[in-house]
C-alpha cells in the first residue's frame, strides 16, 4: 500500500475536502477521514487522487460514531481491531473479489465457537456477515459441503415445525387441488388463518391467495369448538 493525498468531491463537486488515503491497487483506494474509514473506487484527474462518492462504488465502510451499534456490520470485529490489526486486515485483501465458494443464504461453521451460522452477506475478501449480525473473516470460518447443508436445513426444518406444533399449529405442504385447499391432510375453509414459509420469514395469506403458494411449507391453527351443555345455559 501507499499513502496518498485524496481529494473527496462533495455535493456534486461543488467543494472538495482533502484526506489521508491508502493506495490499495489501481482501482481502489482506503480513505480515513474524520468520520470514518471507506475503501471504494478513485480516479485520477491532474494528477490528483479523486473518490467521488456519488459516483464510485464503496465497498466496506467504517463509521467511528457508529462502531459500538451491534447493527453495524463491522462493528462486531472491527471495533475491537487495533490499527495495526486493521491494516494487516486490508493488506490481506488484494481489493478484488476472490473466489469464495459462499452465496449469501449458505451455512458456515465457526470452529472456535462450535456454532453454524448462515451467511447473510458476503465480502470482496471472503469476509462474511452473518444472520446474527457477526462479522466472520475467512479464516474464522469452514464452509459446510452439500451433505451437512441438507442435514442443517432438515434439523433447522424440525426445530420450527416441533416449534409451530408446540404453539398449536398444525404443519404440512399446502396444496391446492380440486378438492380443496390443504395442509398436510387437513382440508381448509375460507375462514381459516393460513401461514407460509417463505424463506426464513413466515406470511400470512388470504385463503383466495393459496393458489400463488401452492408447494410451500405452511402451517395453520385450527379452530377448536367446544360442545356447549346445560350448564352454559345456566346464570
Amino acid at each position: 500500500m501507499k499513502a496518498v493525498d485524496v481529494f473527496c468531491l462533495c455535493e456534486n463537486r461543488k467543494y472538495t475536502e482533502r484526506f489521508q488515503g491508502l493506495l490499495i491497487n489501481d482501482q481502489l483506494i482506503a480513505v480515513v477521514g474524520d468520520m470514518g474509514l471507506t475503501v471504494s473506487k478513485y480516479e485520477t484527474e491532474e494528477n490528483r487522487i479523486i473518490v467521488d462518492y456519488e459516483v464510485h462504488d464503496i465497498l466496506l465502510e467504517v463509521h467511528y460514531p457508529r462502531l459500538e451499534k451491534t447493527d453495524n456490520f463491522e462493528a462486531v470485529k472491527l471495533a475491537n481491531m487495533t490499527v495495526p490489526e486493521f491494516i494487516h486486515y486490508l493488506l490481506a485483501w488484494d481489493g478484488g473479489e476472490v473466489n469464495v465458494d459462499i452465496q449469501p443464504g449458505d451455512y458456515i461453521y465457526q470452529p472456535s465457537g462450535g456454532y453454524i451460522r448462515k451467511a447473510s452477506y458476503v465480502y470482496p475478501n471472503g469476509t462474511v456477515t452473518t444472520d446474527t449480525g457477526e462479522l466472520m473473516a475467512r479464516s474464522d470460518y469452514q464452509i459446510l459441503n452439500e451433505e451437512e447443508t441438507q442435514l442443517v436445513n432438515k434439523l433447522s426444518k424440525s426445530l420450527r415445525d416441533n416449534r409451530s406444533i408446540t404453539e398449536g399449529y398444525e404443519v404440512g405442504k399446502l396444496s391446492v387441488e380440486d378438492e380443496g385447499v390443504q395442509i398436510g391432510n387437513f382440508i381448509l375453509q375460507t375462514y381459516d388463518t393460513i401461514e407460509v414459509f417463505v424463506g426464513e420469514e413466515i406470511k400470512q395469506i388470504s385463503f383466495d391467495e393459496a393458489i400463488d403458494y401452492d408447494g410451500y411449507d405452511a402451517r395453520f391453527r385450527p379452530i377448536k369448538l367446544t360442545v356447549l351443555t346445560e350448564g352454559d345455559f345456566k346464570r
